[in-house]
């Protein structure tokens, strides 16, 4: 085994699962909040790409929510909802005042979620043939 999939192993233990739900709950309701609140309310944030805070917050969505659901096909369908997450809030963002939906925050939010996610899928054996 490599250093990453031992990581990954030692994080992937049943008893923690419960607490890494937690979190990605906790985190669905960060960017959640964040993402919809009218662009006069949200606070000072730290002079980087837009875009990078989006792969970065989906990736940390994609990370959480593999380390809680990496079990059959549970791991594909939070990849799934992690990335449909991110295109309906850049849809409801068009209707949010000072708040604006663009494809490329959707892209990134993409990006970041497929980066957040491969390090599990990369450890995983494809399944099964019948």
């Amino acid at each position: 085994m490599t250093s990453l999939s031992n990581a990954l192993a030692r994080l992937n233990r049943p008893r923690l699962v419960p607490m890494w739900r937690i979190a990605f709950c906790v985190a669905i309701t960060a960017v959640c909040t964040m993402s919809l609140l009218p662009g006069d309310a949200l606070p000072p944030l730290p002079d980087v790409s837009d875009k990078l805070e989006h792969a970065v917050a989906y990736a940390a969505l994609a990370t959480l929510g593999a380390l809680a659901w990496n079990r059959g096909r549970a791991f594909g369908g939070v990849l799934a909802a992690v990335i449909l997450l991110g295109g309906t809030i850049e849809i409801l963002q068009i209707w949010i005042p000072g708040r604006s939906g663009e494809w490329l925050d959707f892209v990134a939010d993409t990006v970041g979620a497929l980066v957040g996610a491969a390090p599990f899928a990369a450890g995983r054996s494809p399944p099964a043939r019948a």
